[in-house]
């Protein structure tokens, strides 16, 4: 499995097809971990996981390895975790729930890639004037 991530305006981000089960998902967190230590990130970058539509409800069992990148990610400087799912995912809200209740102030999810980056650019600037004071 290729996985396209990109690196832009120091914001990671990276897209989740867990259709094939926990060994793509684990193909997937180990390009990011690549990627992300290969650039030249500095205290205050972003993570955005866009779950593909292709990602079956059961599956989301998997999702909550995005968290253990983002312990990584934290101690790397990361601000921020967003993850973009398609909304057809909360027809079966007990298979999120377990997802949700793992978020905290660095991490959300949206259903709409737009919010994320709007919510990340947001964490990112707030690290940036925390670091100035």
């Amino acid at each position: 499995m290729e996985v396209t991530t990109q690196w832009q305006d120091n914001c990671l981000t990276v897209p989740v097809n867990t259709s094939n089960g926990s060994n793509s998902l684990y193909e997937t967190l180990t390009q990011a971990h690549t990627v992300a230590s290969t650039q030249s990130a500095k205290e205050g970058w972003a993570t955005i996981f866009q779950v593909n539509e292709e990602t079956t409800i059961s599956s989301l069992d998997y999702l909550s390895s995005l968290f253990d990148f983002e312990t990584w990610a934290k101690d790397k400087g990361c601000v921020s975790l967003a993850i973009v799912m398609p909304e057809a995912m909360l027809d079966n809200y007990e298979a999120i729930t377990p997802l949700l209740q793992l978020m905290h102030k660095r991490a959300r999810v949206f259903f709409n890639l737009e919010d994320a980056q709007q919510w990340s650019i947001e964490m990112k600037q707030a690290r940036r004037r925390e670091l100035l004071h």
